[in-house]
């Protein structure tokens, strides 16, 4: 039914009212899904990871959280069972 309202109002020959009720459906629409809508200009994730970095004082993907830790290597010697297989 909404649907039918919206395409209707979208036509070139609909009358004001239509296009006014169109307008209010679309709108009341666009309300209630913008929660579940994640939407982001290239601009705002460049700004975003540009405050992320500042605040890590650190450049680029590397962050303190993300450094290796480091590895320890003992050498253990073999068994003779081990030696023969």
């Amino acid at each position: 039914m909404l649907y039918l309202m919206l395409h209707q109002a979208r036509q070139k020959d609909a009358t004001y009212g239509e296009q006014r009720l169109g307008g209010e459906i679309a709108a009341s629409l666009q309300k209630i899904i913008s929660p579940y809508f994640l939407r982001r200009t290239k601009a705002e994730v460049s700004r975003q990871a540009k405050q992320k970095e500042r605040e890590r004082g650190t450049p680029g993907d590397a962050s303190p959280q993300e450094e290796r830790a480091p590895e320890y290597v003992k050498q253990i010697g073999l068994g003779e069972i081990k030696k023969e297989i």
